[in-house]
């Protein structure tokens, strides 16, 4: 677990975090927003999601074809003395890991951009006084 969580914690901490601070400084809660879209990583992230999504969606209409799908053929008596997986087999078996890592690299890379996003909201729903009176002591 901490071997995972710490670099995953530096990573935000690095890429977002000036963000994420900079926003909270922000004197309302729209600017907030603005300045976490505009400082952080947030249109290249969404972007990249969206581009994976794509390439997935791509990958699965791909596989939809006849020649792409899985031919449960008679092998021919050289096919049966090989091991080995013919062509079709392998490149259906490349399409298929390729979909189900895109997939996976989707939905964790959402689930990052939410909680991000989550945090992020509930920082300024919980220190909105505070942060509203941070910023005018600041400006006076």
């Amino acid at each position: 677990f901490v071997v995972f969580i710490i670099p995953l914690t530096e990573c935000v901490n690095e890429f977002v975090g000036l963000a994420m601070r900079a926003a909270y400084c922000a004197p309302s809660e729209i600017d907030a927003w603005r300045v976490f879209e505009w400082w952080g990583p947030l249109h290249a992230w969404l972007g990249g999601i969206l581009g994976l999504l794509g390439f997935t969606f791509a990958l699965w209409l791909l596989a939809r074809l006849p020649c792409c799908q899985n031919q449960s053929a008679v092998p021919s008596d050289r096919q049966k003395r090989s091991k080995l997986p013919s062509c079709l087999q392998q490149g259906f078996l490349c399409l298929q890991s390729l979909r189900g890592a895109l997939a996976r690299i989707v939905v964790i890379s959402t689930l990052i951009l939410f909680i991000l996003c989550g945090i992020l909201s509930t920082e300024l729903l919980n220190g909105s006084s505070a942060m509203i009176g941070t910023s005018n002591q600041t400006r006076s």
